[in-house]
């Protein structure tokens, strides 16, 4: 697996002398590297302003779009799979998806929730999205339950952070019970 975090810091050159000449020559090679070497090149990239758009706000349509990305669009078209990480409550637009945005924040302003979409899959469906209980200190990131599923109790524990100890003490509770069984 080959990261690029963040593929727009790359370096012009005299053979590529544009930001976006540097990123079509790298995607260009890591395409290469998965076609032939079975590499599975991943490679972060940022939005470019137009998401911000106040006409974009106004509508409530600042969910990415493959044409968000910034710089170049050889990192999308070369890709096979093309995800993005959504903040709605950044541009105080509801959640897509239909959480319940409110119950994602705590009394200080600090915010739980984060979108992932699937927004191309060259294999599969796409124009999926998966929500995420975000603990921003940690860069922790676990799945909801589906809107349908998810429940007062869910929303409280992912504010009181201990949705996100939920699976961690299911295991150690097995490992004890395991330990105790030899």
């Amino acid at each position: 697996m080959v990261v690029v975090d963040h593929i727009g810091l790359l370096k012009t050159t005299k053979d590529q002398p544009t930001k976006k000449d540097a990123i079509d020559k790298m995607s260009d090679e890591l395409r290469y590297a998965r076609d032939f070497y079975g590499y599975s090149p991943v490679v972060v990239s940022q939005f470019n302003r137009s998401i911000s758009n106040p006409s974009r706000i106004k509508n409530g349509d600042v969910e990415p779009q493959l044409e968000d990305f910034a710089d170049s669009s050889s990192t999308q078209n070369d890709a096979d799979v093309v995800m993005a990480l959504f903040d709605p409550m950044r541009y105080k637009v509801a959640d897509p998806s239909g959480y319940d945005l409110d119950k994602l924040k705590d009394q200080y302003g600090a915010k739980y929730f984060r979108s992932l979409r699937l927004i191309k899959n060259s294999y599969g469906e796409d124009d999926v999205r998966i929500g995420l209980a975000f603990l921003g200190e940690l860069g922790l990131f676990k799945e909801l339950p589906r809107k349908k599923d998810i429940t007062d109790s869910d929303y409280d524990a992912i504010t009181n952070k201990s949705y996100f100890l939920r699976e961690w003490k299911k295991k150690k509770k097995k490992c004890l019970l395991l330990m105790v069984k030899c």
